[in-house]
């Protein structure tokens, strides 16, 4: 299961954030915890998070509740924005809009200084693979992790693997959750995700398991 971090001063405001560093605020925390006080503890391997504060803070609440072991991957932060980072995301699409919506539906436009969807998507991805791999942990293939990452790269991630425009595809809500089963292709080694649920409350998550 994948799921967003919780709340920001940022997201409150309605900022663009991205790499910029910044915790989670009250709101963020309650989410987190309401989160793990509503998933099974017996169904989890591990919690994974990318290195930004607020990804490693909420996995950290929930993996104390859960007692699962938790690692840091730093492939999975969420897009470099650039330039863009801490701007007023309402106010850049008021004075920008044919950008803004390059930047919300194109996989090949990158924000001066920032990355494209395809480069984080891939960065994202291959962070993944680490995890299902294995590396640099222990628990490897057909194991029940769950991984606390960022709105962008959850939204392009959902986009390519539910086949969708990324247009018409929503940000998951803070501490929402993806429920997905990772696994490569047998003759080409390609990375594949079947996506059962998104922008769910995760403890309905773990019911797309077993089915």
């Amino acid at each position: 299961m994948l799921i967003r971090h919780g709340e920001t001063a940022y997201n409150h405001e309605g900022r663009f954030q991205a790499h910029v560093d910044i915790p989670l605020n009250e709101t963020g925390r309650a989410q987190a915890r309401a989160v793990a006080q509503r998933l099974d503890r017996r169904r989890w391997d591990l919690v994974a998070s990318s290195d930004l504060s607020r990804s490693v803070e909420t996995a950290d609440l929930i993996a104390r509740q859960i007692r699962a072991p938790r690692i840091t991957v730093p492939a999975l932060r969420e897009r470099d924005l650039g330039e863009l980072d801490g701007l007023s995301a309402k106010e850049y699409a008021r004075c920008h809009p044919a950008d803004m919506r390059r930047l919300q539906t194109e996989y090949g436009y990158a924000p001066p200084g920032g990355e494209t969807a395809t480069a984080a998507l891939d960065r994202f991805c291959r962070g993944l693979s680490s995890i299902a791999e294995g590396r640099p942990h222990s628990a490897g293939a057909d194991k029940a992790v769950l991984v606390v990452a960022h709105g962008a790269v959850l939204k392009f991630f959902g986009a390519r693997f539910l086949r969708r425009d990324p247009a018409d595809v929503e940000l998951p809500g803070n501490c929402r959750g993806v429920a997905a089963v990772l696994g490569r292709q047998p003759a080409t080694g390609d990375g594949w995700a079947d996506v059962r649920g998104w922008d769910v409350a995760p403890h309905h998550c773990e019911r797309s398991w077993g089915e």
